[in-house]
Formats: C-alpha cells, sequence, structure tokens
C-alpha cells in the first residue's frame, strides 16, 4: 500500500460543525432523547426498541445484525454515497443497549454459545467474545463517522451504589469494563445527560428537559471539546449551538484554526494495493480457518467470489475485508 509520509504532515486544527461527531443522549424514559434527536439535520432513526413509534420521520427497525450492517452498507458504499448523503445526515441509534445486544447475540450463535464471555473458554486459540462484537460494532459506527454522518446513541440510565454508600448515575450497560455498552460512551465526543422536569402546576404542560454534558460526583457526563456545563431547554437548536460553541472555544484554547469536517473515506489505493495486502492474511489463516476467512469474503464481495474478483467501485469492501482479516489475526496472535 503506499506509504504515509509522517515528516510531511502538516499540523491541523480543531474540526468544526456536527459531521462525523459521535453525540450520547441518555437518561430515564420520556425526557425526549428520541425526539430531539429526530430534529437534527436529516434524520435516520435505527430503532432497537419502540422509542420511535410516536415520532414521524424516516425510520428503520433493527432486529438482527444483518439489518445494521445493510444500512450501515448502504449509507456509506460508494454507490449510494451520493443519494444517501442528500436524504440523510444524522444517524439515531435507538436504544444503544438493544443494537449492541444484537451483537452479541450473533457471535453467542457463531459459537454456539449463551455468552460471549464463554466464547474465549471454549477452545484454545478461540478470541475474546466481548473484544470481538465491540471491535465489530465499532467498525460499523466509524464507516458511518468516515463519511460525515453524525451518530447519536440513545441510552437508558442505571443507579449503582459505591462502597462508601454514595450513588452514581451513568449509562445503562456501562457498571465494568466488560459491561455491554461502556465502550460505547468512550466512544463520543459529548454524552449529554438529559434530566426531566416534571409538569407546571399551572399549566399542566411538561417542562422541557435540561442537559449536563460535564460529570460530576454523582453524575457521568465529560466531552472532548469546551462545553458549558448546563443546556436549558433541552432541545435540538440548544445542542447544536453549544457543540459549535464548544468548538470554538476549544480551537481558542488550543490557539488552533477551525477546519472542516474532512471527508474520510476517500480512498487513494488501489483494487491492486489491496490485493497485495490481503493475500499473506489469507494465505495465513485460510488454512486453520477456511469457512471464516470463506464468510469474510462473501459477506463483502458476494457468495463465491475471490478476492481478485472485486472490481475498481470496491474498493470500500475490500478495505472492510483487509480490516476483519487484520484483526481477526491479531486476536488470535497468528503473526502475518
Amino acid at each position: 500500500m503506499a506509504n504515509i509520509d509522517l515528516l510531511a504532515l502538516e499540523e491541523g486544527g480543531v474540526t468544526y460543525g456536527l459531521e462525523g461527531l459521535k453525540l450520547m443522549f441518555w437518561g430515564s424514559n420520556a425526557v425526549g432523547k428520541t425526539t430531539v434527536a429526530m430534529k437534527f439535520p436529516k434524520p435516520i432513526l435505527l430503532m432497537g426498541e419502540a422509542g420511535g413509534s410516536a415520532i414521524r420521520g424516516y425510520k428503520v427497525p433493527i432486529k438482527q445484525k444483518k439489518d445494521f450492517l445493510d444500512v450501515v452498507k448502504q449509507l456509506t458504499d460508494d454507490k449510494t454515497m451520493d443519494a444517501m448523503k442528500e436524504k440523510f445526515a444524522t444517524v439515531i441509534i435507538d436504544c444503544t443497549e438493544d443494537i449492541v445486544e444484537i451483537f452479541e447475540t450473533a457471535l453467542c450463535k457463531e459459537y454456539g454459545v449463551r455468552d460471549v464471555g464463554e466464547i474465549q473458554h471454549l477452545q484454545k486459540g478461540n478470541p475474546n467474545g466481548y473484544s470481538v462484537y465491540r471491535k465489530e460494532f465499532k467498525q460499523q459506527i466509524n464507516k458511518l463517522c468516515s463519511c460525515g454522518y453524525t451518530i447519536i446513541f440513545i441510552s437508558h440510565e442505571e443507579l449503582i451504589e459505591n462502597e462508601d454508600g454514595t450513588t452514581f448515575l451513568q449509562p445503562k450497560g456501562t457498571k465494568g469494563e466488560k459491561s455491554s455498552t461502556r465502550f460505547v460512551r468512550d466512544l463520543c465526543d459529548f454524552r449529554f445527560y438529559v434530566k426531566g422536569n416534571g409538569v407546571d402546576a399551572e399549566t399542566g404542560k411538561v417542562i422541557k428537559s435540561t442537559a449536563y454534558p460535564l460529570g460530576s460526583k454523582t453524575i457521568f457526563g465529560g466531552s472532548r471539546f469546551d462545553i458549558e456545563a448546563i443546556i436549558n431547554p433541552f432541545s435540538a437548536d440548544t445542542v447544536i449551538n453549544a457543540i459549535i460553541d464548544a468548538q470554538k472555544r476549544s480551537a481558542e484554547n488550543e490557539d488552533a484554526n477551525l477546519e472542516e469536517f474532512v471527508f474520510g473515506s476517500e480512498n487513494t489505493y488501489t483494487k491492486e494495493d489491496y490485493f497485495t495486502s490481503i493475500k499473506p492474511y489469507v494465505e495465513a489463516l485460510f488454512p486453520q480457518y477456511p469457512e471464516i476467512v470463506t464468510d469474510v469474503i462473501a459477506r463483502q464481495l458476494g457468495e463465491g467470489k475471490k478476492i481478485t474478483d472485486a472490481t475498481d467501485t470496491q474498493l470500500v469492501e475490500l478495505e472492510s475485508i483487509y480490516s476483519q482479516l487484520v484483526s481477526f489475526a491479531n486476536e488470535r496472535g497468528i503473526e502475518v
């Protein structure tokens, strides 16, 4: 593959705008998380639960892993990219726990176990199950972000009790390192705890929620940017404005320029570059894991296809094959 010249790199600034950002809205039910997310630019809602059943918009039920993979492929494929970007800009995952669980379940079925934690102990040489499904999920999210989509994860809350008797509120499924969605919250550029404010006693109308993007001793939070501590009321406009202001402040703090998002899917590699890089991995893995290698290739290029059958328009698919085979080899300690 083409070499990366580190000595020729120029210093970059702070990225500006919503493109490629990963956000998390988390909190209890009925505080407006999904409603606000659906007010972001050109949204599409990927539903693992019925949270969007009362909301107008483009919605796709995600019942199995293939559903999610198919959606991501359409949104990021070079052949459909222009049309997709005209129609969609924000991808909402509601709720995070359900979609991640679908990836876990698919992996369990693949290995014939009830829990991903059993995979590594099932047979010598098996990978860490937690690592596998997380890498697969993150790979799909990174594809979306590299193409400029804004990702919004919708999560519920859980209250945990510390050893000293104090309590801590955090996104559901993030209690420990092995918890199902802890890795997702760590992916996000902004995490907003959304707190409901009840009903106005005089009017009987629901008071708009408040968002807290920064953490405290009792609530999880945090951002990669210098964002204000409270956003009130919680709405698409107030959140977007807070994000833009945070990016500007961060640039000022770093004495850096604001830069537009750089479309990351532009591929400077040719299919021949990928053929050369993929070949040694196929040669190293196929004797021990023929079904896995065949499946990885078939999922990207089609049943019965070989790597060399790929066309010049299938660079994204070749990149995916390369990444999956590299990850598979690394997980099993196979040097290539």
